[in-house]
């Protein structure tokens, strides 16, 4: 017998469910990632430096640049004025406290573009508060050893002509020439889905600021055209690495600023951005994370150990005919079980039965993720639904 309190309890939760499950789109829950300055800036940023080419900064001639990139730089511009914290600083989002990394990409934005004016006030607040949280030791700091995030920072920032090449750490991008098995050996300077950042950027340091030893130069100078193959190799089909707005970003504006900016990595890049960009000037972070949130919408869903097996009457809130809606939850778990990787990933080597966060094609088979499809799977070996399929996906 249900105690008298969890009668409503229960109640509220079937009323959750029914309301999450209309959430739907389509057979998965795709959502609606936040808007992101620091996504924005690194849009811009990345649109500016292709338009202007290697020499762009805010004390450069004007150029010109066509519409609709012109609009879209507007557009980001204002949503990045818009959005300046009061101690002078930019979060990751709109309602994030304010970081140095974010800071330093919206600053570099503001200074490399030419067609919004910017308020000095602005500029002057932005640059106090990097000043105040260490600048360029500031972002080193931010990330410790890993240069995953901090070069690509500092190399923006550069672009900018706000700090000099030479403070930008070079990254060995002929390690990219190597088999991808090779990697985890080679100790490279960054992870493992940031080989596009470590070719791009290296690329661009070394094309600005080459190293005085000659055979350094020489074996890099030979890594540029084989390197470049294996980003195009690395690039998926939508053009955004990763579905990741930033990184996409720096890899178009590091190859855009050498003089490469009809290399086709460049351009499926800056396509991706295009795409991406919202009617309000910004951009997010990432396109979806619709596998993410589609495990987490099932676990969440199906009813718990204490509970009913799927019934009308649990359902009743959702629909009226219970063989309708199990030919839905079965549409849902056939696509969840779609999303799994059954070969090796052409971008990290990753072996075949993972999940990555999207669906689509930048994403890349990940711990946490194909750990919530198996929490979501799992309810559902249980439930003994789909027995053959979804047992096989799970092994």
């Amino acid at each position: 017998m249900l105690q008298p309190l969890e009668t409503p309890l229960r109640e509220s939760v079937a009323l959750v469910r029914s309301q999450l499950w209309h959430k739907r789109q389509g057979p998965s829950w795709v959502g609606h990632l936040a808007s992101s300055p620091l996504a924005t800036a690194t849009a811009v940023s990345a649109l500016a430096v292709y338009h202007a080419g290697a020499e762009s900064s805010r004390q450069s001639p004007a150029f010109q640049i066509p519409e609709p990139d012109a609009g879209l730089i507007r557009r980001g511009v204002a949503y990045l004025l818009r959005t300046q914290n009061p101690d002078g600083g930019w979060g990751d989002t709109q309602l994030s406290p304010s970081n140095i990394a974010t800071t330093m990409l919206v600053y570099a934005a503001l200074r490399l573009c030419p067609l919004v004016p910017c308020p000095e006030e602005v500029l002057q607040r932005a640059e106090q508060y990097i000043r105040q949280r260490g600048f360029v030791e500031g972002v080193r700091a931010r990330y410790g050893k890993d240069r995953t995030f901090a070069v690509p920072i500092l190399t923006n920032a550069a672009l900018a002509q706000l700090v000099p090449w030479s403070q930008v750490d070079p990254l060995p991008f002929e390690a990219a020439w190597f088999p991808q098995r090779w990697y985890r050996f080679l100790r490279l300077p960054v992870v493992s889905y940031a080989v596009p950042a470590l070719v791009a950027i290296g690329q661009a340091k070394f094309h600005h600021d080459p190293p005085r030893n000659p055979l350094l130069r020489l074996v890099r100078r030979w890594a540029q055209e084989p390197t470049l193959r294996v980003l195009s190799k690395m690039q998926p089909p939508g053009g955004g690495f990763l579905e990741a707005v930033p990184l996409s970003a720096f890899v178009s504006m590091s190859l855009a600023s050498m003089g490469l900016r009809r290399h086709p990595v460049v351009e499926k890049a800056l396509g991706f951005l295009r795409r991406l960009a919202r009617p309000d000037g910004s951009w997010p972070i990432d396109t979806n994370l619709a596998t993410w949130n589609t495990t987490l919408s099932l676990v969440a869903w199906y009813p718990g150990p204490r509970e009913e097996a799927p019934t009308v009457k649990l359902l009743e809130l959702s629909h009226s005919k219970s063989e309708e809606l199990q030919q839905e939850l079965e549409a849902v778990v056939h696509w969840v079980l779609k999303c799994q990787w059954k070969q090796e990933h052409p971008y990290t080597g990753s072996a075949p039965g993972g999940w990555a966060w999207t669906d689509l094609s930048g994403g890349v088979p990940d711990a946490d993720d194909t750990s919530g499809a198996l929490l979501a799977l799992g309810r559902w070996v249980q439930g003994g639904w789909i027995r053959g399929e979804l047992r096989q996906a799970v092994e």
